[in-house]
């Protein structure tokens, strides 16, 4: 029944193919709506870019030294931590007189490195020039954190040598060998050597790191940033777009192939066509006359269709049913009424849908049992199935019978359940009109089930039949 480019979850098992042919229809079909979806990212950029611009951020450049024997990797990543620490918030804020928390500083800063030795400091502010002012403040306060923290354990390591020396020297004092005395005194000039080289050391690392470049905040650009929003909105909009119409074309159970129709509803699609009343501000525009392109012109070939189906009728009668375009359906009666009538035709237009007609068309006059006499010669009746009424009351007028569907709108379920109560009535489903055909449907809506509608026919009691006392069309 189906091939690779049919509905995916109206195939039986077995015969649920996804391609990419199936996934560009359905893409195709929903353009406007990604169209629609990326022009309202681009439009949803451009405005967080000018109502919500971001805080302005300043940045400074530091290059920090470290001893021979250190690991440049590691030691820079201490440095990052050391940067992000409260110390280096409480100092900033109060070189700046701000009334903050160091916590809540901290959110306003940050390190970035750059390479074994360069450390980018970041901060933010209200505007640029205040920026600059939160940046340099924390590179001044970081810059000297880390030399307190580097003087520290250089005075931990000196006083650890300077006791070291003084038992040295003390067990100078006491001895009176002159090789033990040699000895004592070649440790102490170590321990003095190790003192000058640790100063030596942390001197180079404390004064050797400074400032590169001052912290600066960057020129705003905010017609390129306001682009690059746009841009990025429009790719958003259109990619969740995409990604929503996919999946929804990969769960959706509604039926849209004429191949697929026809098997379901049992009786051929004879008549394909476009969108026949326009959607959205479509509605809006002036109609034009017929033409070939036109709605009008679809609604004059489904005319041509139903009065075909008359002619050969067992009676000059015919029901219409609305799957689920009543408008379309209504404007399709309304439109073979005309033609009869411009014809000397008598037509009594019967409204067994149950409802009201809907606003989009004008309203049908329903006829009764009782307007109805030998000199009509034509009655159309126009129907909307129950499952709880199902279509017996409609075999009293005809036992011909036509079918309007709208093109991915109802589901395998719906289709069968309305081909079945128009079985089980008796009634014979001459053909189904196919609305909003899609463009990539490649497929055709035959069927043949005259035999099967033959056998049961003749099971009809004759008191069922429908009255052939008017003539048929000629």
């Amino acid at each position: 029944m189906n091939d690779e480019s049919g509905d995916l979850l109206s195939a039986p098992p077995g015969e649920r193919l996804v391609n990419w042919a199936y996934l560009a229809a359905a893409l195709r079909r929903r353009r406007r709506a990604i169209f629609a979806a990326a022009a309202a990212g681009l439009v949803l950029g451009l405005g967080l870019a000018a109502f919500v611009p971001k805080a302005p951020v300043a940045h400074s450049t530091v290059l920090l030294q470290y001893g021979d024997n250190v690991d440049p990797t590691r030691a820079m990543a201490t440095d990052v931590q050391l940067l992000e620490t409260q110390a280096v918030a409480k100092a900033a804020a109060q070189a700046l007189d701000l009334n903050v928390k160091p916590q809540d500083f901290l959110a306003k800063f940050h390190g970035t490195v750059l390479s074994d030795s360069i450390l980018q400091i970041s901060a933010s502010g209200p505007n640029a020039s205040e920026a600059t002012r939160r940046a340099a403040a924390v590179t001044t306060a970081f810059l000297a954190f880390r030399a307190q923290v580097y003087e520290n354990q250089l005075s931990l390591k000196i006083k650890a040598l300077q006791q070291q020396q003084s038992t040295l020297t003390r067990q100078l004092a006491q001895t009176t060998d002159t090789t033990t005395a040699v000895g004592l005194n070649t440790l102490i000039q170590n321990i003095e050597q190790q003192i000058q080289n640790a100063q030596v050391a942390t001197n180079s690392v404390v004064k050797g790191s400074g400032v590169v470049d001052p912290a600066t905040a960057p020129a705003a650009h905010g017609k390129k940033k306001a682009i690059q929003a746009g841009i990025t909105g429009l790719i958003a909009g259109a990619a969740l777009a995409i990604l929503t119409v996919i999946l929804l074309a990969l769960v959706s159970t509604r039926v849209r192939r004429r191949a697929d129709i026809a098997e379901l509803m049992r009786a051929p699609v004879a008549v394909s066509v476009g969108r026949v009343i326009p959607r959205g501000w479509r509605r809006l525009m002036p109609r034009r006359g017929p033409t070939a392109d036109h709605p009008d012109g679809d609604l004059q070939l489904i005319g041509r269709h139903l009065q075909s189906l008359l002619s050969s009728a067992s009676a000059p009668a015919l029901v219409i049913v609305s799957v689920d375009n009543l408008p379309v359906a209504t404007l399709a009666v309304q439109t073979l009424e005309r033609r009869l009538s411009a014809n000397g035709r008598r037509v009594s237009i019967v409204n067994a849908t149950g409802r009201t007609m809907p606003e989009a068309v004008p309203a049908i006059d329903a006829a009764t049992e009782r307007d109805i006499d030998e000199r009509d010669d034509v009655v159309l009746v126009l129907a909307v199935l129950d499952p709880a009424k199902g279509a017996e009351h409609l075999r009293e007028w005809s036992a011909d019978a036509v079918a309007f569907v709208t093109a991915g709108r109802s589901t395998a379920a719906e289709l069968d359940a309305n081909a079945a109560m128009i079985r089980s009535a008796a009634l014979r489903l001459r053909s189904v009109v196919l609305v909003g055909a899609d463009a990539t449907d490649d497929s055709l809506g035959i069927y043949d089930d005259s035999a099967t509608f033959d056998a049961r026919l003749h099971t009809i009691e004759p008191e069922n039949a429908p009255s052939a006392a008017r003539p048929a069309l000629p």
